[in-house]
């Protein structure tokens, strides 16, 4: 396995760097003036990334079974000994693994205020190393906004 002098993998790296990037973007972002703004205006919606820990759950057994646009079911950990923004990434009764850590606090947070999150797969790799087999998105949508 080919890792970098802190002993991470690449893309683990590259997706790190795009998370904090994004955060910075929402973070400098100017706010809405009016409440007439562009939905995409305020947007949750970071960049796909991986599940973390797949390879240690159920990722295997489920991986047939996912697509691209499958739902996921997004669960918060506060009680999680490792991490108290821990948020869990379920398929049907099946754990699949977290949110990876580096960008876990936004969404436990928005889980905790009872905020209605979609998660999805957004690529499916069989081939790839199994800490990259599955890429998930999280998003608000306009219909749960509304509805909420």
């Amino acid at each position: 396995m080919k890792t970098t002098p802190s002993g991470r993998h690449p893309a683990y790296q590259r997706l790190k760097a795009d998370m904090l990037a994004a955060v910075e973007h929402v973070r400098t972002s100017p706010p809405a003036s009016d409440f007439n703004c562009q939905f995409s205006d305020f947007n949750f919606s970071p960049p796909p990334f991986p599940i973390a820990g797949f390879r240690y759950y159920n990722g295997d057994a489920v991986l047939p079974e996912l697509l691209p646009g499958t739902a996921l079911t997004l669960r918060a950990q506060p009680d999680n000994p490792h991490d108290p923004c821990a948020v869990e990434i379920l398929h049907g009764g099946w754990k699949l693994g977290y949110i990876p850590r580096f960008c876990n606090r936004r969404v436990s947070r928005l889980l905790q205020d009872a905020v209605p999150l979609t998660c999805e797969v957004t690529r499916i790799s069989a081939d790839a190393p199994p800490w990259d087999a599955v890429a998930v998105r999280i998003y608000l949508s306009e219909d749960q906004l509304l509805a909420a």
